[in-house]
């Protein structure tokens, strides 16, 4: 229906722009809030995989989850090895679970703290994430 002051209804703004800093000579890492609203972000997976210390890894990613209400998203770490990504997660916490209980065949082979979500297989049959 029509606005009851007669103006016309404000249009979504654009996606919030968050800028996470460091104090890390020219890293930043320019941050919208999904969906186009103010919670949570998207980070690029090329950025988060050039912070090179851990120190750096833990640092931003904990600022990146204060920031953003505590959801963060990171696109394009396929490439990230089993051992690479229990190191990054690790950034957020010391203990990573290694989920006791799952069947192995929804688990990383030899890395039990990574679970395979999904329901695409490949020409095996497979799960690939």
């Amino acid at each position: 229906g029509a606005p009851i002051s007669g103006k016309p209804a404000p249009t979504p703004s654009s996606p919030r722009r968050l800028l996470v800093t460091a104090p890390f000579p020219g890293r930043s890492v320019a941050a919208g809030g999904l969906g186009g609203g103010a919670f949570g972000l998207e980070l690029s997976g090329a950025e988060v995989r050039s912070w090179r210390t851990f120190e750096e890894r833990r640092w931003r990613l904990t600022r990146a989850l204060s920031d953003s209400g505590g959801l963060v998203l990171i696109r394009g770490l396929a490439e990230m090895t089993p051992e690479e990504l229990v190191e990054f997660s690790r950034a957020v916490g010391d203990d990573v679970e290694r989920n006791p209980g799952i069947s192995s065949k929804f688990l990383i082979a030899g890395w039990p703290e990574i679970q395979v979500i999904g329901n695409v297989t490949d020409d095996n049959g497979e799960l690939r994430a």
